[in-house]
């Protein structure tokens, strides 16, 4: 048995679409930039890791041979959160693609990266493909670790956080 020509049978939601004019085909070339933890800082003086992550972001795109249709950069956009931070994340990114994403970090402020970049305008759900089986997710602790006072909090934590998880569940 043959396989199947590339993309013959993908639903219509795999296609992607060319913002000028129309469907581009699944043999088309989508050139994506995946930048990610940039860590950049607002204030001079302060370098994560010992390095200047400002620098450091602009040598990358510099190094792209050919410019990107789309950017994606994912958190940490900021090393702490600050307006100036996420202007300099436009500012560095913004010669790379026409079209620029960005996903927060856990040193990232959402609420300061919307008013900075946007308030996500752009977003745009895609059903999956294919059915998505349940994720099950479960944690085991070794015996020795039980009476651990922080062992004991994680795990009253996750537990509250399942609970809630379950309850909004089951009212969708």
């Amino acid at each position: 048995m043959r396989p199947a020509p590339y993309g013959q049978g993908l639903p219509q939601e795999v296609v992607t679409y060319d913002r000028d004019d129309g469907v581009v085909s699944l043999g088309s070339t989508i050139r994506l930039a995946h930048l990610s933890d940039t860590h950049l800082v607002g204030e001079t003086g302060i370098l994560p890791f010992d390095r200047d992550s400002a620098a450091t972001l602009s040598a990358v795109i510099e190094e792209y041979s050919a410019r990107p249709d789309v950017a994606v950069i994912t958190g940490d956009l900021a090393e702490a959160p600050s307006r100036e931070a996420y202007r300099k994340v436009r500012a560095l990114a913004s010669p790379l693609a026409d079209e620029l994403h960005v996903v927060a970090g856990n040193h990232d402020d959402r609420v300061t990266i919307d008013e900075v970049l946007g308030a996500g305008d752009d977003l745009r759900v895609v059903p999956l493909p294919v059915a998505a089986q349940p994720l099950v997710l479960a944690f085991w602790w070794h015996p020795l670790n039980t009476p651990d006072s922080g062992h004991a909090w994680l795990r009253g934590l996750l537990q509250d956080a399942a609970t809630t998880v379950d309850e909004v569940s089951s009212v969708s």
